[in-house]
Order: structure tokens, then sequence, then C-alpha cells
């Protein structure tokens, strides 16, 4: 047996083992934020990759989410994600991260269709970011948007992923502050 080779077996294994534990922890949150009238938007889990030969440093995902709509918040789109890297800037983030955050948009408009999975990453924008789990306010500026849309107000935390131990610390360290949240601040 190759050292080299079965090290780079075991990498792999590491890898893929890391994603099912974030599925794991999405599949958590997704219940926690159903059992508070959030439903999935879909059962997309991943944009932005590639399978294209020519750019294989996005064969793997930058991040992993879950997006969510309320019937009483037709305005309010939620998620959790995992960012795992930032391909376009490298040293804007230390580690891999959970956030969890929302877009309200404005005049109460029914989120629809018009938005991008990258709302998953907004809280890169914060001006003050940081990964204790705080609610930061995100400028809305700074939020692309895929259409004329207007973007009202937008909210998201980070902690480190490696601070999620079990399904428990899901609810307390994400989902109960993000439901909190949501209906304080709107």
């Amino acid at each position: 047996m190759n050292e080299k080779g079965a090290n780079m077996l075991l990498a792999i294994r590491e890898v893929r083992q890391l994603f099912e534990d974030i599925g794991l922890l999405l599949r958590s949150g997704e219940e926690h934020m159903k059992k508070a009238g959030w439903t999935p938007y879909n059962s997309v889990a991943m944009a932005g990759g590639s399978r294209n030969v020519s750019s294989p440093a996005y064969w793997m995902p930058q991040d992993v989410f879950r997006f969510f709509l309320h019937k009483e918040e037709i305005h309010v789109l939620s998620f959790i994600s995992v960012i795992v890297d930032d391909i376009n800037d490298p040293n804007s983030m230390d580690e891999p991260f959970v956030s969890a955050g929302w877009i309200e948009f404005e005049d109460g408009e029914k989120v629809g269709n018009s938005w991008s999975y990258d709302y998953s990453r907004i809280v890169l924008n914060a001006e003050k970011r940081t990964t204790i789990g705080e609610i930061m306010e995100v400028p809305t500026d700074s939020i692309k948007s895929r259409s004329d849309r207007k973007i009202k107000r937008a909210r998201a935390l980070a902690i480190p992923l490696v601070s999620i131990t079990d399904v428990a610390s899901v609810e307390t360290m994400i989902t109960e502050i993000l439901i909190k949240d949501i209906p304080e601040s709107l």
C-alpha cells in the first residue's frame, strides 16, 4: 500500500463525512424551523458549483444551505447555511462557519422567485462580522439582487462550525436565535 495514496483516500473520506455532518445539521435546523411555522423553500442544498473540467476549484461547494418561507411573513426569506470556504476571497474567513439569517423585502412584497441562493452568504458582507452567534445587520446595498426588487433589511449570525457538536446545539445556538430575531425585528 502506498502511504501517500492511503492518506489521500483518508482525506477524501473525511471531507465526505464532513458533508454528512453538515447534512445532519441542516436537517436538524429544518425540523426546528418547521416547528415554528417556517417551511423549506425547496429541496436544493447547494448552488453555484461546477462540473466543468476548466473550473475544478468550484467542484466542491463553498456553502450548503436551506431556505425557508412563512405563510404569515410572506415578505421574509430566512435561511440556515454552512459556509465552508470563500473561493473568491480566501482571506475573508479563518474557518468554516454556520450562518443563519433573514431578508425582508420592501413594501411587504411576497418573496416569490426573485432571489438568489447567494443570499445564504450575506453574513460575509456584515460590516462588523463576528462569529460569536450574535445577529448582525447586513447592509442591503451589499446584497446583489436578481431583479429590481428592493431589500428593506437583512440580518444574519455566524458561529464556527466546530461549535455545533450535537442536534441540541443546532437549536440553541442557531434556530432559537434566528426565530426569535425575525418577529422582534419586523
